[in-house]
């Protein structure tokens, strides 16, 4: 594309955009700003020729056309173009980045196709079981505020699959549009502290890099020092480094291994760099109960809670408005309220679904939606998030306590905000016939607090409440439903002294 055409390459979550839509290319088009030497005129005629250009390949091409410049609105001008093409002013760029959840593109759809006909062009918001940035990013405004408005290093604790990737990764990108210098490593798969240096050490820019090697050969605590040093020394302000699960660094890491940690919170407390760092609650805990651990005084913890209420309903049904409002919406924010609890996995696949079958349906009912969401068609929409956070990784105990629970609630949606502590733990292991020391008690307690099937009912608080009643239904719906509970307790029970429990019916 020649003139004053390009394919458009800058910030994807305005526009997400750079993907093919079922099988077609789509064209993203940006008209440069108009110069002393160009008119109006001729820009909308250079784009009209674009058009014509385009349909000679594909007769329905999928095109955006976009205006950055407020003087050059092409909206009217195309208007009575036949096919897909659409518009994208500046106005609507702005419009975009105030409204939640909407890209300037699905807007752009929104505003020249009827409901029937934009169905299969919209993008949806939801993207599974993936991390997500931009207007797709959802909620945690407060958390947000708290890392891209603040000076001293945080700790992001929370459950598993709760959103702390997600939050970082927003985090770090509003900081860089904030002009902020921020270095971001993923630490989930890496295994020693010498492996995190070498991807800090591969963030850097080549220059950097290669002064920070000099410095040191061997991938230490000198060469970390180095590395964050030279980056500092080239740094236009202050510089934030943003470590997604550091916690598995710390876990897999032998204490003689921890110089590392040491380096990162000297720099700290100096004031050189800020840190922002996930990991599972119960291993930052149990480090700063170790006077000797890494993590004392290195950053404050902000625990990653459930979405609220509001936010349940806002972020289940908002995105349905570009489809048309949905009617009853408050019953559709109880329903899915009373069987998700705010879980941001859930959410992502009701949400997911939803989209999907209404977008691909006139006649479908959102409350209708999701009330076979959540029965006939439980085992399609939640399989794979169930599977992950709950079959395939939380341990047996913690599954038989968290089913049974919920099992003796008056039903699945009533136990949602009910209060759970040791007391209610005992009770249900007693009634399996086993018993359990206390130091049990609260490792169980922390453990169901980690994967997501409890959560605080305040940051701050000592009480407990069951989340995500979904995933009993799920087990229930089967007939393998006794067959799950006589299993978890067999395997509990080969586990006994993880847990100092003991099985009464044996002794």
């Amino acid at each position: 594309m020649a003139g004053q055409f390009q394919v458009f390459s800058g910030d994807a979550a305005k526009l997400h955009m750079g993907q093919q839509r079922h099988g077609r290319l789509v064209f993203v088009v940006v008209l440069d700003p108009l110069s002393k030497r160009r008119t109006r005129r001729s820009a909308i005629d250079e784009a009209h020729a674009l058009v014509a250009r385009l349909r000679r390949s594909d007769p329905e091409p999928l095109v955006f056309l976009v205006s950055p410049d407020p003087d050059l609105v092409i909206r009217d001008e195309f208007s009575f173009e036949q096919g897909h093409v659409f518009t994208i002013d500046e106005n609507l760029i702005s419009e975009a980045g105030r409204v939640t959840r909407f890209s300037a593109l699905n807007l752009s759809i929104r505003q020249q196709l009827p409901t029937s006909q934009m169905s299969s062009l919209v993008v949806s918001p939801y993207v599974g079981q993936h991390p997500v940035v931009g207007s797709s990013f959802f909620g945690r405004r407060k958390e947000l505020r708290r890392i891209t408005d603040s000076t001293t290093s945080i700790a992001v604790v929370g459950a598993r699959m709760v959103g702390k990737t997600s939050l970082l990764q927003e985090a770090a990108r509003r900081l860089e549009e904030q002009g902020n210098d921020v270095i971001s490593l993923d630490a989930q798969h890496i295994s020693s502290t010498s492996d995190l240096v070498k991807l800090l050490v591969g963030a850097l820019d080549p220059r950097e890099r290669a002064h920070a090697i000099r410095r040191s050969k061997v991938f230490d605590e000198k060469m970390l020092r180095s590395a964050l040093m030279t980056r500092l020394s080239r740094a236009s302000g202050a510089l934030t480094l943003i470590i997604d699960e550091m916690g598995n660094v710390l876990k897999s890491a032998p204490a003689l291994d921890w110089g590392h940690f040491g380096v990162l919170r000297g720099l700290v407390s100096e004031h050189r760099i800020r840190i922002v760092f996930s990991c599972f609650e119960e291993l930052f805990l149990k480090q700063q109960q170790d006077f000797q651990g890494p993590f004392v005084n290195m950053a404050e913890p902000m625990r990653l809670l459930m979405l609220s209420k509001s936010d349940v309903g806002s972020f289940i049904t908002t995105p349905l408005s570009l489809l048309g409002q949905p009617e009853d919406t408050d019953e559709i924010v109880r329903l899915v309220w009373s069987n998700t609890g705010g879980h941001p996995l859930f959410l992502q696949q009701l949400g997911l679904y939803m989209f999907q079958e209404i977008a691909t349906n006139d006649t479908a009912k959102p409350l209708d939606v999701a009330r076979r969401a959540f029965s006939e068609d439980l085992h399609i929409v939640f399989r794979e998030s169930i599977d992950s956070l709950f079959n395939r990784s939380t341990p047996p105990i913690a599954r038989l306590v968290f089913l049974e629970a919920v099992n003796s609630a008056p039903s699945a949606e009533e136990v949602v905000g009910r209060s759970f502590g040791c007391e209610d733990i005992d009770r249900i292991l007693k009634q399996q016939g086993i018993h359990c020391e206390m130091t049990g008690l609260n490792k169980i307690l922390d453990t169901l607090e980690m994967f997501g099937l409890l959560v605080r009912t305040h940051a701050d608080s000592q009480k407990y409440m069951v989340v995500s009643p979904l995933i009993h239904k799920y087990i229930s719906s089967t007939d393998r439903a006794s067959w799950v509970t006589k299993k978890l307790r067999e395997e509990t029970i080969e586990s006994a002294e993880d847990w100092d429990i003991t099985d009464i019916m044996e002794v």
